[in-house]
């Protein structure tokens, strides 16, 4: 591996499996060092610098010794070099002073300066086997180069914002030179990554970073997981690394906090099982996959024509937009501002239903762990179910945690191996327990909780008395056991609690969820009460967890979110999975579109859990929606009305100020509210008026 720093260092590295050592460090730059690339047949290496050079190191390689030495210096540029990238035939460099120079792999005589970004380049990338060159400019705009370095297209459409503080915009191209991927995109302002087809007439977006995202890898092969999909590593200025399949509707993986500070560069083993980063705080990191976790990986042909699979997200339909239709009416309603030549606004208006797809925040995330033997803060789950439950994901468990309750800090270790959990209070030495494999473990505040697997020790001595008989051996080698102890006092707090299996375990506020096979309990040790049900299972679990709210949450494979309703005993939907413009789902027909029960649905949850900013969005976008529709049946409108009044009734007409000015805005932002909408606005609004004079009288 090679790396290049702020020292102006070219450093090699051999990587093994268990250690990292390095094993050369050169210098031929006054400044730092930028960006470093292997040539495609790894012979020879170009770093580039931010004093405005490029170094060409040739790569020696005698039997197992490697080194490098220098070929060529190109001082051509008069800014720093942000960004270099080879192809069988070219080496490409990119400035910020603006210009991108094109040099033979062979002699390294200038080919080509191709056009000028105006302010300076962010990155350069080549397509499968040179195909294309892609070029990113800091204006927002990228550049599109053929084999013959001839300019064939050039887009600023997904770059259009406000951009942030960022120093490069590194792309990459899929392996079989079909699309490429770019950071630095906006989608309603947020920061997205585009995906652009080689003819940059589509582009797809990918939601999931809350900052700029620098740089994006395309895995070299494509990998078949149930279906052939692509696989492309993304980093980002919020600290977190994800890679997201094309076969799959959400990340394979998000690792977050993965350097202290943003992200600055991925690439890919040639193996496609590794992934190596950098951050700009200097450190350099490895992520490595087993086989199994990608599939089978194959290496595809340029224009091999083979249609992959893809998710509705990865790669959708195109969309513009991220809520309900405000933002559109306001284009449509300046003559055609922003819209394409030769499309007028009412045509516009009538495709943008279809357009609109937007994935919202999930209340709970799949599990995670920030450190690899180690979790910290007021609580931690760790969890390990095992391979044969496959609605679950499998996940490991930590060997550290850490928990306070004010200014008392728990540490606990568990050891798997000696059969002990040891808890330390303050730094010194306070409880422990011996005996126990643990198999999770769960904390928050003083409350701990283990689970354990059985003895096999115990239950062979107990077989060897003949004290087992043999039919019921599986059975009893099957009990694993949920131990509840207070770390203040020392001291057990309910009786162990034995089940055939446990797949996870939670704690808040002194209840602990067991998760069991098709079902979970709840024990409240501060009552004596405990709660048992069944878990729905219409799909694959994420992730289940405890929360204040909510009771119970539990967010499902395919997009949708439930939550345990206590009063009721019941299971009831927070987020739809089904085809709604906010779901995975949502294809843009209008006879199958959910979006309405959606709304309604998210409204009375946020009104029965006292969630009012929640209710409030969900009434407005009811409105504007309606507001925008070709038409507004009276269906739709009595259905708009019932909306309005459990607001008004829940917040005893308080909330009637909220709704009247919703109605103002509906009037005045849409281009043509549909009749029959028009004549429900006038109506509500006098009736209001009516109250408030009532009220006042």
């Amino acid at each position: 591996m090679v790396s290049g720093g702020q020292d102006g260092m070219v450093r090699l590295w051999r990587v093994e499996e268990n250690e990292t050592k390095e094993i050369g460090k050169f210098s031929k730059h006054s400044g730092a060092v930028l960006c470093v690339r292997y040539s495609p047949g790894g012979e020879m290496i170009a770093s580039a610098s931010d004093d405005g050079s490029v170094v060409v190191w040739g790569v020696e390689r005698e039997k197992k010794e490697v080194g490098i030495f220098c070929r060529r210096k190109l001082t051509d540029h008069k800014s720093d070099v942000s960004g270099v990238a080879w192809c069988s035939k070219y080496l490409a460099t990119g400035s910020y002073d603006g210009n991108v120079h094109v040099y033979s792999a062979e002699d390294f005589s200038l080919v080509k300066r191709l056009e000028r970004h105006e302010k300076g380049c962010k990155g350069v990338e080549f397509g499968a086997d040179g195909g294309y060159l892609s070029t990113y400019g800091d204006e927002g705009e990228l550049f599109l180069y053929g084999k013959d370095l001839a300019k064939i297209g050039n887009t600023k459409k997904p770059f259009k914002g406000v951009q942030m503080e960022s120093f490069f915009g590194r792309m990459s191209w899929s392996p079989d030179g079909k699309y490429v991927a770019c950071g630095l995109a906006f989608l309603e302002k947020r920061d997205v990554i585009a995906v652009l087809s080689a003819g940059l007439t589509k582009d797809y977006t990918l939601v999931g970073h809350t900052a700029p995202v620098e740089t994006v890898a395309f895995n070299p092969k494509v990998w078949e997981k149930g279906a052939k999909g692509y696989v492309l590593a993304t980093g980002s200025q919020d600290r977190s690394i994800a890679v997201w399949m094309s076969s799959f509707p959400k990340p394979l993986i998000l690792l977050k906090d993965v350097t202290s500070q943003p992200i600055m560069d991925l690439r890919w083993s040639r193996d496609g099982l590794s992934l190596t980063g950098c951050g700009y705080d200097g450190r350099v990191f490895r992520v490595v996959f087993e086989e199994s976790e990608l599939g089978t990986g194959t290496v595809p042909e340029q224009e091999l024509g083979e249609k992959l699979a893809h998710s509705s997200e990865f790669f959708a339909e195109k969309y513009k937009i991220a809520d309900l239709p405000g933002p559109v009416c306001e284009k449509t309603a300046k003559n055609n501002e922003g819209l394409p030549e030769k499309e007028t606004a009412e045509k516009s208006a009538e495709k943008a239903p279809e357009e609109r797809k937007k994935i919202i925040p999930r209340l709970i995330e799949p599990l995670s762990i920030r450190k690899k033997d180690a979790a910290e803060g007021e609580r931690v789950v760790l969890f390990a179910p095992r391979r044969e439950h496959r609605e679950f994901p499998e996940f490991p468990c930590a060997r550290e945690l850490c928990t306070q309750k004010g200014k008392t800090t728990y540490n606990i270790s568990v050891n798997r191996e000696e059969w002990t959990v040891q808890v330390r209070k303050n730094g010194a030495e306070w409880f422990s327990s011996s005996g126990l494999k643990a198999k999770m473990v769960a904390a928050e505040k003083e409350t701990l909780v283990v689970v354990c697997e059985p003895s096999g020790s115990l239950l062979e001595g107990a077989d060897a008395c003949g004290e087992i008989p043999e039919k019921e051996k599986k059975a009893v080698t099957g009990v694993e056991t949920v131990w509840i102890y207070n770390m203040e006092s020392c001291s057990q707090v309910v009786p162990a609690q034995g089940h055939t299996q446990v797949i996870l375990v939670d704690v808040l506020d002194g209840r602990v969820l067991i998760v069991l096979p098709n079902r979970f309990k709840i024990l409240d040790v501060n009552r004596s009460t405990c709660i048992e049900d069944s878990i729905e299972s219409h799909g694959g679990v994420v992730n289940i967890t405890l929360d204040r709210k909510y009771c119970v949450l539990a967010l499902y494979t395919d997009g949708s979110t439930h939550f345990y309703d206590e009063r009721l005993r019941t299971w009831a939907v927070y987020e739809v999975g089904g085809p709604c413009v906010f779901s995975d789902t949502y294809s843009g027909n209008s006879r199958r579109d959910c979006t309405f029960e959606y709304l309604e649905n998210a409204c009375l949850v946020g009104i029965e859990k006292e969630e009012w900013t929640m209710v409030e969005k969900s009434i407005e976008r009811v409105i504007l929606a309606v507001s925008n529709a070709q038409e507004a049946t009276p269906g739709t409108l009595n259905r708009v009305e019932g909306v309005i009044r459990t607001f008004l009734e829940a917040t005893e007409n308080r909330g009637a100020h909220f709704v009247y000015s919703l109605l103002k805005q509906a009037a005045v932002r849409s281009s043509r509210p549909p009749k029959g909408m028009q004549h429900y606005i006038h109506q509500k609004l006098a009736e209001i008026e009516n109250m408030w004079s009532y009220q006042k009288e």
